[in-house]
């Protein structure tokens, strides 16, 4: 076929018939958690829940950001996002 020129190619001939086969995808579970997971995987942080959504646990600390000052130099249980220590 040279440049420019538009033909279409024969069809080919089949030397063997093969039966087209007949696939069945399986159902595929779906639900928030898996959906939260692929956030992370793609974007690196998820978008639908935080990510203390995703404890199995309920606890969210003993006191808030807030009320820290109260508290000074007391014991306590917080949940958060470490961003720095300052050492």
């Amino acid at each position: 076929m040279l440049l420019g020129q538009n033909t279409i190619a024969p069809r080919a001939k089949v030397l063997f018939y093969q039966p087209e086969k007949k696939f069945q995808l399986p159902e595929l579970d779906q639900n928030q958690l898996e959906d939260v997971y692929d956030e992370i995987e793609f974007l690196g942080f998820p978008v639908t829940m935080s990510a203390f959504d995703m404890l199995k646990t309920t606890f969210r600390g003993e006191i808030m950001a807030k009320e820290m000052l109260k508290y000074a130099g007391r014991k306590v249980r917080m949940v958060g996002n470490l961003v720095t220590i300052n050492m």
